[in-house]
């Protein structure tokens, strides 16, 4: 954002340039059962909601607010962030994933350590995590088949929070993007060979964990950069909120494999609502699925036809600069 000084508080393995950087807590990690259908089950289940958690993180942003002074605060799903800013009376806007709207029962005592590390803090406690947001200026993103009603809730929607890429012509047949799948990416990647190599159009597959290089026609990378999507045709991907957004900012088709948890499940949902591509249970993906499912999609141009009509709507309702009038 030219002409406006920018911090950032986050995990040290993040990557930013032009700004002053700022560390964060990383929470522990554990990949074993179900991350869950709600949010509060998501963030329970990568333990960073536990109270010891949001002590540590509550700290440290603190400790960067109070030395940067900034007249702003943007967070994106950090509950800490939120109580920082209101104890010391600064102005937040929050990202919020439309999925955090949803419905959906869970057991009271998933927000037992992120009630403990409020009421420490002096503030109220909360049935939701969407209830921490009352204090704040939320933005979601996404065409409105995407986005749930928001109740009482103050929310501005906006087509994508990416800059969407300009008009290109079709230069991938198919782009593969894997970010959030729990699957090994030596599965992943004997997957892709088994479905299409030797296929008479060049694949192009990413996830950070794939050994870059080129094996017939298809290419690996490592990079998942989302620009690395520009030019595709048909996009398989895990539906996180990210790459699901670029995708209907581009207008292609998309294959989402999705497992419960809240935001995939969500955009797997919506996406095979607005006929703009078809969804696979990530249980279920195999070579036969992938496959079969690129065939179908390919085969029936009304996924094209829809997926046209998302990014008209996308583009209409603006993009992540959008936000810009608001700072």
């Amino acid at each position: 954002m030219e002409g406006i000084d920018t911090a950032v508080c986050t995990d040290p393995g993040s990557r930013f340039f032009d700004v002053s950087f700022y560390p964060s807590v990383s929470p522990p990690r554990f990949h074993q059962g179900s991350p869950g259908t709600t949010p509060e089950e998501y963030h329970a289940y990568y333990r960073s909601i536990s109270a010891s958690v949001l002590k540590k993180d509550f700290k440290r942003i603190q400790e960067a607010i109070e030395e940067w002074e900034p007249d702003l605060l943007i967070e994106l799903e950090r509950p800490a962030a939120i109580a920082a800013a209101k104890h010391l009376s600064l102005p937040v806007l929050s990202i919020v994933s439309a999925s955090m709207f949803r419905n959906r029962n869970f057991k009271p005592d998933i927000l037992k350590g992120l009630n403990r590390f409020l009421n420490n803090a002096d503030m109220e406690q909360v049935l939701h995590l969407r209830e921490l947001y009352d204090y704040t200026q939320c933005f979601a993103f996404g065409p409105a088949g995407f986005l749930p009603r928001f109740g009482d809730y103050e929310v501005t929607a906006f087509g994508t929070s990416c800059i969407p890429p300009a008009d290109t012509a079709i230069t991938k047949e198919l782009s593969i993007l894997f970010t959030e799948s729990r699957r090994s990416d030596r599965s992943l990647r004997q997957m892709i060979i088994d479905a299409f190599l030797g296929a008479p159009y060049e694949v192009y597959a990413a996830s950070s964990g794939f050994h870059p290089g080129k094996q017939s026609n298809i290419r690996f990378q490592n990079n998942v950069r989302l620009s690395s999507l520009n030019g595709s045709r048909i996009v398989i991907h895990d539906g996180c909120d990210a790459v699901t957004q670029y995708c209907t900012a581009m207008g292609v088709m998309q294959i989402i494999v999705y497992d419960d948890s809240c935001q995939r499940s969500w955009n797997a949902a919506c996406l095979k609502r607005s006929g703009a591509g078809l969804t696979i249970p990530e249980s279920l993906l195999s070579m036969e699925t992938m496959y079969e499912t690129y065939r179908r999609i390919l085969a029936d141009d009304s996924f094209r036809i829809n997926a046209q009509q998302l990014r008209t709507e996308v583009l209409e309702k603006g993009d992540l600069s959008s936000i810009l009038p608001h700072l």
